[in-house]
């Protein structure tokens, strides 16, 4: 998306807590427009990402400068701003981990979770459970659509609050219907759930 997501505007005071300087986490992050967003207002960000083009273009088309290092447990590089407190790692999602950044306040999580392979769904919910402080709040984008299909898969409440041992049911706070292109995928539409990491 060109613009800052309607969703990720509506529901950021869950993510940030309204918190003035929250550390925001956006995993499986690409490109997205919502980091630079909210950096502008004072929060430090931190995203992971696989394709090094997006990271780049991130960069790039916001017009920021930055600076790269090799992250050994990564298998790949972060990508610094420090000016904005943006960092981006570029490199293998499931070998992130609380040597590398932790005290996480807050999510935004659009369409992580629902992308992974459903057999590496633990293994993806063990990661944002080390780096996010307890009573971290996330914003999940999750989609509407018939079981089997996918990617994005159907995720379920309780699905949700089994991956990330919740003691209450994540909270649906908002739903958006299907464009068109994603009623062409078997997509109704799109959940979006908050909760708490509890620690």
């Amino acid at each position: 998306m060109e613009d800052v997501h309607p969703k990720f505007l509506l529901h950021l005071d869950k993510i940030t807590e309204k918190k003035n300087k929250a550390k925001i986490f956006f995993p499986l992050c690409g490109k997205a427009v919502e980091m630079f967003y909210v950096a502008k207002r004072g929060h430090t960000i931190v995203g992971v990402e696989y394709i090094e083009l997006a990271v780049k273009q991130f960069f790039e088309e916001n017009k920021l400068s930055f600076a790269t290092k090799p992250v050994r447990e990564i298998d790949g590089d972060v990508y610094e701003n420090e000016e904005n407190n943006i960092k981006i790692y570029c490199g293998d999602f499931f070998k992130f981990s609380p040597s590398l950044e932790t005290n996480v306040d807050g999510v935004w999580d659009r369409g992580g979770l629902e992308a992974v392979d459903v057999d590496q769904r633990g293994k993806y919910t063990d990661v944002m459970k080390s780096v996010m402080k307890r009573g971290a709040g996330c914003v999940s984008e999750v989609a509407d659509r018939p079981k089997g299909e996918g990617p994005p898969f159907n995720l379920s409440a309780d699905q949700i609050t089994q991956l990330y041992d919740l003691k209450t049911p994540p909270e649906k706070v908002d739903y958006e219907p299907a464009s068109e292109i994603l009623k062409s995928m078997i997509v109704d539409g799109m959940f979006y759930y908050y909760y708490k990491i509890h620690g």
